[in-house]
């Protein structure tokens, strides 16, 4: 087996690029039509609060909708934001972390919705707004928001991974409809208010089951438990912390990280110390880019524990736990609300398939590996942004099915009424008025060095905690 012994800043970097979404080659082959971009003079810059800026916006038009019967609501075209991360410094570097180009991954998708009838829906219509975004700048995700707000006017807002800074400017200062992919912990639901909505569940339900699991499966017992925590998510720290002791667990060592950054440069003291404190079992909700860190200087003094994870952070996905230590994350178990470890399967699900033999037409291209022994970065973002759309149409749809006109409220009302929705990445999502995270099941899986791979164990099974 390799192990990678020596290379934390290294392991850092390419794990860290899995974290975020670079725009993939352009291939001069490739259909773009309709797209119009703007220039950055042609626009009103953003300026508070930034040190990147918001970029320039690709503006994707749509036919305005027609219809063929009367309805009580004129045809309308609304404006839907698409925020995605732009990491290719790292991608460049690490090819093997590279997420593609998530501009051509939804204009594929908008394209198939419409080529499927899906669009318009009812007597709306859609036109993107798409804008990138730096993954290591919170103030560069504001100052997108602000863009996508008062110069795009944008009615709703699909955003990728890492975007949770901007998706809250959105959904708390501007009142924007923002599906995000990234969970927050219980309470930022209801301070940010109703016009946020994540695809994932939110940190306090998938560290309630994690706990739930592990100790019916034994997996505590007999261990000495230590706990890698981030400082900034101290409301999931604390909801762990407080199922493990009601299981009749404790920590023998708790540390903790501030996961700002590319990566931590104490780490060793890290390993250092939960070595002293005897912990053979450790559990990190943490960035990927700190546990392999972590791994990485617990090589060093020669202390090899177990790890057991969960879904949370950037951990469940093939690309980024090969960036891991294999001598310390090979069998690691765990539970996912993804659908990580398909690929490793050699099939992908219909709606999987789909989406991803609709880009490779539409794009001209071919994803590698795309069903072979891991799932690639461009892959899993391809998959989360073809359901970040199905999820907006389910809304749109719901919100006129009574051929009212359409609004915010309408569509937030439309997304609550959204019940077991099957899609590509995630088993199924479901949202009410009082749950607004969006996955509904969970699987445990096994990490694999020899594949670079989780394999699943078992099936979906819903969240009863």
């Amino acid at each position: 087996m390799r192990t990678k012994t020596g290379v934390r800043f290294v392991a850092s970097a390419m794990a860290l690029a899995l974290l975020a979404a670079a725009c993939g080659d352009d291939d001069d082959d490739a259909p773009v039509a309709a797209v119009t971009t703007v220039s950055a003079s042609d626009t009103t810059e953003a300026t508070t609060g930034t040190t990147g800026g918001a970029g320039p916006a690709t503006t994707v038009a749509t036919e305005p909708a027609t219809t063929t019967t009367a309805a009580p609501a004129e045809p309308v075209t609304i404006k839907i934001g698409f925020a995605y991360p732009d990491l290719s410094l790292f991608t460049d570097a690490f090819p093997k972390a590279t997420i593609g180009d998530p501009e051509l991954q939804i204009l594929a998708a908008v394209e198939k919705a419409r080529a499927d009838g899906l669009l318009p829906v009812g007597h709306v219509d859609i036109e993107l707004s798409i804008r990138k975004f730096s993954v290591l700048d919170d103030d560069d995700k504001q100052a997108v928001c602000q863009a996508f707000a008062e110069e795009d006017e944008v009615f709703a807002v699909l955003a990728q991974r890492e975007f949770n800074a901007g998706s809250e400017c959105l959904a708390s200062r501007f009142d924007i409809p923002t599906i995000n992919i990234a969970p927050f912990p219980p309470s930022k639901y209801e301070s940010i208010g109703p016009s946020l909505f994540t695809m994932r569940v939110d940190e306090g339900t998938i560290a309630r089951q994690f706990v739930a699991w592990a100790a019916a499966e034994g997996i505590f017992d007999d261990k000495s438990i230590g706990l890698i925590f981030d400082t900034r998510y101290e409301e999931t720290t604390d909801i762990l912390k407080e199922a493990m002791a009601a299981a009749g667990y404790s920590f023998v060592s708790e540390v903790s990280l501030t996961g700002e950054g590319i990566g931590e440069v104490d780490v060793a003291v890290v390993a250092q110390r939960l070595k002293a404190d005897g912990a053979d079992l450790i559990i990190a909700p943490v960035g990927s880019t700190d546990v392999g860190n972590v791994m990485a200087a617990a090589n060093d003094i020669d202390y090899l524990p177990e790890w057991v994870d969960f879904d949370i952070q950037s951990h469940m996905g093939d690309v980024s736990a090969s960036f891991l230590e294999d001598n310390h994350y090979d069998g690691t178990r765990a539970i996912a609300a993804l659908k990580v470890g398909d690929p490793a399967d050699n099939e992908l699900d219909p709606g999987a398939a789909e989406c991803l033999a609709n880009y490779e037409e539409f794009a001209g291209v071919t994803i590698e590996p795309a069903v072979s022994t891991i799932e690639s970065g461009e892959l899993e973002t391809l998959l989360m942004t073809c359901d970040l759309l199905s999820v907006l149409l389910a809304g749109l749809d719901a919100a006129v099915a009574s051929g009212e006109e359409i609004t915010a409220a309408s569509l937030i009302a439309g997304l609550e009424t959204v019940s077991g929705l099957p899609l590509a990445y995630w088993d199924s999502v479901s949202f009410t008025a009082d749950k607004h995270s969006g996955a509904d099941t969970w699987r445990e899986v096994v990490y694999e060095a020899d594949c670079f791979c989780f394999q699943p164990v078992g099936e979906f099974t819903p969240f009863d905690v």
